[in-house]
């Protein structure tokens, strides 16, 4: 079996970056985004990331990013910010510990910020768990490239 790098490579751009996902996600190359923008090739796949603050910080960066979107914009620890003007178009996912029943209501209010697909995926606490859910959806962005 391939691993998900020899396919693909996506790039996780970490809105601030974490540190200990690179180890965690050896299949990925994990960067910390630039305000300017990913330096990647074009049409090159490519995820952002942010994580509690960092979360409303990968939604503006990814707005901003008209030119060459994300294909996904993964959230976690983080409210959602008040309803945009104009929505992304480009995977939304939010990976969240639902432990109260409020959590799932929380995480949905994501959803007024794209017009692309979205998905709530409930994550164990902890770093592992985040990192085996950003794992998966690095997955999901490699195996949509390689579709096309």
């Amino acid at each position: 079996m391939t691993s998900l790098a020899e396919r693909v490579e996506p790039l996780l751009l970490c809105v601030p970056y974490a540190p200990g996902l690179d180890d965690r996600l050896p299949d990925a190359q994990v960067v910390a985004a630039r305000p300017s923008g990913p330096s990647t090739r074009p049409g090159r796949p490519y995820a952002l990331f942010g994580h509690g603050p960092g979360a409303p910080a990968a939604l503006e960066l990814a707005r901003s990013l008209r030119d060459s979107p994300p294909s996904t914009l993964v959230v976690s620890g983080c409210p959602a910010p008040p309803p945009p003007d104009d929505q992304l178009d480009c995977r939304l996912v939010v990976l969240a510990e639902l432990t109260e029943p409020s959590d799932l209501e929380a995480a949905e209010r994501w959803r007024s910020h794209t017009q692309g697909s979205f998905a709530v995926r409930p994550v164990p606490a902890g770093i592992d768990g985040l990192a085996d859910a950003l794992a998966a959806e690095l997955a999901v962005v490699a195996e949509r490239t390689a579709a096309t």
